[in-house]
Parts: C-alpha cells; structure tokens; sequence
C-alpha cells in the first residue's frame, strides 16, 4: 500500500555521508521506494539529468560533428555521481525480505 506518493527525500552518499555532489556533468537521478518495516530501498527507476555542456559527449547540446580523423572527439563521457531519490514509501517489508521470512 501507498503511503505518500509525492514523498521525495535526497539522501546523503552512503560512504561519506555528504550530499550528493553539486555538478555539472550530466548524471543519473536513481528513484528508490522504501519500505517501512525494513527501511530498504527497492530501486523503481532512473533520470538523465542533461549537463547541457557542448563538452560532455552524453549530453544533447554535444555537437555530432565533434572530432575528425586527425583529432577524435576528446569529450567527457561519464557521468557525474548519481543522486538518490525516495519518491515513495510503501507499507510492510521488502520483496526480498518478505521472501527470505525475515
């Protein structure tokens, strides 16, 4: 059962504990709905966010005709940390944990 679908929460990098990092890259926007009971995280989705950056090879503002034979494209072609995004919170346990019995 759905708790609170407009529910949006930024959480913080699991390894240093800071926010996500302010970029300007183009990066992944991980959607995550959590459980309750268990408080774990079941990954339902994912956003481009577009940097917008004629040097970034993934964004759209890349020009297509970057680089020649002499001289290849040298753009990024990476992204940026992904930000993780609780858009829902849902009654009970995870699947897993629900599977598992625990």
């Amino acid at each position: 059962m759905l708790l609170n679908s407009v529910h949006s929460i930024e959480l913080k990098n699991p390894r240093s504990g800071l926010p996500p990092p302010t970029t300007n890259m183009c990066y992944r926007e991980l959607l995550f709905k959590r459980s309750v009971e268990c408080e774990h995280l079941t990954k339902t989705g994912q956003n481009i966010i577009d940097c917008q950056s004629s040097r970034c090879y993934l964004s759209a503002a890349h020009p297509s005709n970057c680089g020649s034979h002499q001289r290849p494209c040298s753009c990024r072609r990476y992204y940026g940390q992904p930000i993780r995004r609780v858009t829902a919170e849902v009654t009970g346990k995870c699947a897993l944990c629900v599977e598992e019995g625990l």
